[in-house]
């Protein structure tokens, strides 16, 4: 009887500018955020192409990556945060993109 691997979940930490007509946040009121994302992926970079693609689809333009790590491999994460847990527990279950944490500033 084998066991299947545990899927690798990446969390990236990502600076982005909402489009316009983005339903996620107003454009008129933020005027950018920075959203944790969580995906199942093979690589760094194949998390990175998942994270992209999502959040191109909700209308961001992507200003930067502040960091992109396999959850498993590293332990910045604060292992108290129920909402952290959950997502990573979400993104091991379901494929997609799962948004974390949103921390967005208003528009001047």
């Amino acid at each position: 009887m084998s066991t299947a691997a545990r899927p690798r979940v990446y969390c990236a930490f990502v600076e982005v500018r909402p489009l316009e007509n983005c339903e996620v946040l107003d454009p008129k009121d933020a005027a950018g955020a920075y959203i944790r994302c969580y995906v199942q992926a093979d690589s760094e970079s194949d998390a990175r192409k998942q994270i992209d693609e999502s959040l191109t689809a909700d209308l961001f333009h992507i200003e930067a990556y502040e960091w992109c790590v396999d959850v498993d491999d590293t332990d910045w994460e604060d292992p108290s945060s129920e909402e952290a847990a959950e997502c990573i527990e979400q993104a091991r279950r379901n494929p997609g993109v799962i948004a974390g944490d949103v921390n967005a500033w208003s528009v001047d």
